[in-house]
C-alpha cells in the first residue's frame, strides 16, 4: 500500500489532498491511491456526476464535506478545475481530518 502521507500535506491549519477523479461513476467512493506522474501520489476518488458545467466539481466537493464533516466553505479547489488530478483544500481540525483520511485508506 502506499504512505498515506503521499497525497496530502499539512500546514495553516489545513489539509491539501492530491486526488485523481473518476466522473460518471454509480456514486461518490474513494478508491486506491494512484501514481498521477513524477512521482507523485493522489488518492482515487469516484464521482456520481458527469463533468459538465462543474457538476462533477460540485459533486466531488460535497462528497469531500460530507466524508470529513466540514461545511462547504471549509473546501477550496486549489488546482485541476479541468482535470481529473485534483487539488483540493480542507480548512478546519487539521488533526481530526488525517485521522478520518487514514481511517479512509486503511479500509481500501
Amino acid at each position: 500500500m502506499t504512505d498515506d502521507a503521499a497525497f496530502y500535506k499539512l500546514g495553516d491549519g489545513a489539509v491539501t489532498l492530491t486526488l485523481r477523479a473518476t466522473p460518471n461513476a454509480s456514486r461518490s467512493a474513494w478508491s486506491k491511491p494512484v501514481p498521477v506522474g513524477e512521482g507523485r501520489v493522489a488518492l482515487g476518488v469516484r464521482v456520481a456526476a458527469r463533468p459538465v458545467d462543474g457538476a462533477a466539481n460540485a459533486a466531488l466537493l460535497e462528497f469531500i464535506a460530507r466524508e470529513f464533516d466540514v461545511g462547504k466553505r471549509a473546501l477550496t479547489l486549489v488546482a485541476g478545475d479541468t482535470g481529473r488530478v485534483k487539488i483540493v483544500r480542507i480548512g478546519g481540525d487539521a488533526t481530526g481530518i488525517v485521522e478520518r483520511l487514514r481511517g479512509i485508506v486503511a479500509a481500501l
